[in-house]
C-alpha cells in the first residue's frame, strides 16, 4: 500500500532531508560536526580493539606466568636443559628448572654465572 497523501506527493527540501538523515550537519538544536564525530567513533574502536588485544595476550602471559612466558632450552645433545619464565616482574618469585641427563651413577655439577647471582636471589635449590 502506497501513501498517496498531500504530504507523501511534496518534494522532498534539502532541509527535510536534513531532518531525516541523522548523519547529516546540523544547525539546529545544537550545530554538530558529523564528520569529526565519525573519526572520533572510528578511534574509539582502534582504541578498544587494542586494549582487547592486550588484555588477551596478558591472560596468555605475556606480563606474568601463563604459556606466552613459558620457555625451555637445551644444549646440543639434550644433555642438559633448562625451563623458565622469558618475563619476570620484579619482586616475584619465578622458578628455573635444570634438568641434567647423565648416566645413573654419575655426579653432575651445574656452574651459576656471577651475573645471575647478583641479579636474581636464589631462595632454595
Amino acid at each position: 500500500m502506497t501513501d498517496t497523501s498531500p504530504e507523501a506527493r511534496k518534494p522532498r527540501t534539502p532541509a527535510d532531508a536534513a531532518q531525516r538523515d541523522d548523519f547529516a550537519p546540523r544547525s539546529q538544536p545544537i550545530a554538530d560536526r558529523i564528520a569529526y564525530q565519525r573519526k572520533t567513533w572510528k578511534f574509539e574502536r582502534i582504541g578498544f580493539g587494542v586494549l582487547l588485544v592486550l588484555v588477551l595476550l596478558a591472560l596468555n602471559g605475556l606480563f606474568s606466568d601463563g604459556p606466552l612466558s613459558r620457555h625451555s632450552s637445551s644444549g646440543r645433545g639434550q644433555r642438559l636443559s633448562v625451563e623458565y619464565e622469558r618475563f619476570l616482574r620484579n619482586g616475584a618469585s619465578s622458578r628455573i628448572v635444570f634438568t641434567a641427563r647423565t648416566r645413573p651413577s654419575a655426579l653432575a655439577t651445574l656452574r651459576i654465572d656471577r651475573a645471575l647471582l647478583r641479579t636474581h636471589t636464589i631462595e632454595s635449590l
